[in-house]
């Protein structure tokens, strides 16, 4: 495995720049670089003084970091001893079936977990309890797997192979469901009382399902993910919990919902259906291009008073510039290009995804440094395959969005909006901690005069 560290040239740059969450104690110890958010410090404080099989809601649109920060979360309660945390990240663990996900799979997968918990403590597993385990959840699907030569050692990649497998399985959940819940709270008391410590679950990927497993999940089976007595945190993408149908609902089985945004970058004061985008780009590229970018950001004072803060948020655009300060040496890119990745996409995935493009277009082109044209190819190639997934009342709705820095209420715009906002066309932002707003995804930003004038 490559070394995880800053790099230092555009092949490690290439390596550093994945759009994916980070994982292990390396990558923290070397890439993050922490967002203080207030809400992950009332989780942490809440979980600290929480009750037995207490739950709690962590909301949030794809890209924002909350696997990153549940991670993080992670780690900070493990370095207490105070409990025990247990990721459980079904996008890593499960791989494709996430996009096929359902509270049958989802309680097995739990099960397992739980048992490699046990396996990596050294914690000895009555044979009552792994006959009945295997009774409730393997049998079931015995047959099929000898059918379909799948073997049931593999642990919890059993539950990737779908098809036979999983439809058996979830038939099974039917008539089983309070029995599988029993093993699993009974599987938890046995650790608990042998660790001498709670269990802490950490529920990872369920934000990023399909958006009708994930309304499913959070409506229909919502009381299955809530019911073993443990304490347990679940991700939940925005669009579920804001939605009209859904969200009292799934609110009602947790304790305190905390909702991570997007740190903003541009001022909620600016609108590009009024406003021209290139002028006001270009105007803050020479500012750049006439000052050392290390010492506009020295200070919110010195970003203020070269006039970028008539714009831009500094501590936003802060953010970015130190997480990739962090991941390359900064002679790898022109200071006018990272200008353009950090205001040109709104969200960290995005300009994750946009600077290892960026990156990839000028190894092409033969370049040792990313600059401003290989930037602008790389937006443009993202925005372009965003954009032809739009209809014209998409494009409608996300003008009045940008403009009132809401979502609408109107019951058919609020559905489509909602439905925007789950595939991020629309995202929630924060400026300071009870700040909070909805707007279009900046990648939209340079089209939105010219979408107004097509459209009305």
């Amino acid at each position: 495995m490559p070394e995880v560290k800053r790099a230092e040239n555009l092949i490690q740059a290439f390596r550093n720049f994945r759009p994916d969450p980070l994982r292990t104690l390396e990558e923290f110890k070397a890439f993050h670089v922490d967002r203080n958010l207030r809400v992950m410090r009332q989780l942490y404080k809440d979980i600290e003084a929480s009750d037995e099989g207490m739950k709690f809601l962590v909301v949030g649109y794809r890209g924002s970091g909350k696997s990153t920060e549940l991670r993080k979360l992670q780690w900070e309660i493990q370095n207490t001893g105070e409990f025990l945390p247990v990721s459980l990240d079904i996008e890593q663990d499960l791989k494709y079936a996430i996009n096929d996900l359902e509270i049958p799979e989802l309680l097995a997968y739990m099960s397992l977990k739980l048992i490699e918990v046990a396996e990596d403590n050294r914690i000895k597993v009555d044979k009552e309890f792994k006959d009945q385990f295997e009774k409730i959840i393997l049998k079931p699907i015995e047959t099929v797997m000898k059918k379909e030569s799948i073997d049931a050692r593999i642990g919890i990649s059993v539950l990737r192979a779908g098809g036979e497998v999983v439809k058996t399985y979830r038939k099974e959940f039917k008539t089983k469901s309070i029995q599988i819940i029993n093993l699993i709270d009974a599987l938890i008391q046995h650790l608990e009382n042998k660790l001498k410590k709670p269990l802490l679950l950490l529920i990872d990927g369920t934000d990023k399902m399909r958006l009708e497993k994930a309304e499913q999940l959070f409506s229909k089976e919502i009381q299955y993910l809530v019911m073993p007595r443990v304490r347990m945190v679940v991700l939940c993408p925005v669009a579920i919990a804001r939605s009209r149908g859904l969200g009292v609902t799934v609110t009602t089985y947790f304790g305190r919902v905390y909702e991570i945004a997007q740190m903003a970058v541009w001022k909620n004061t600016v609108n590009f259906t009024k406003m021209n985008y290139e002028t006001i780009v270009q105007e803050i590229i020479e500012v750049v291009s006439k000052h050392n970018l290390e010492e506009l950001l020295a200070s919110e004072a010195a970003f203020e008073s070269h006039g970028l803060g008539k714009y831009l948020e500094y501590k936003g655009f802060k953010f970015y510039y130190d997480v990739t300060k962090k991941r390359m040496d900064l002679s790898l890119i022109e200071p006018e290009a990272l200008t353009m990745l950090i205001i040109g996409t709104g969200k960290l995935s995005e300009f994750m995804a946009a600077t290892q493009n960026a990156i990839s277009i000028a190894r092409a082109d033969e370049d040792d440094k990313v600059k401003l044209p290989h930037v602008k190819s790389s937006l443009l190639e993202t925005r372009t395959v965003y954009e032809d997934s739009l209809s014209l009342d998409d494009k409608r709705l996300l003008i009045d969005v940008h403009g009132k820095k809401e979502i609408l209420q109107r019951d058919r715009e609020f559905e489509r909006s909602i439905s925007l906002l789950y595939y991020n066309h629309i995202v929630r932002i924060h400026a300071k901690e009870d700040n909070f707003w909805d707007d279009v995804d900046p990648l939209y930003y340079p089209e939105l005069r010219k979408w107004k004038e097509s459209v009305s």
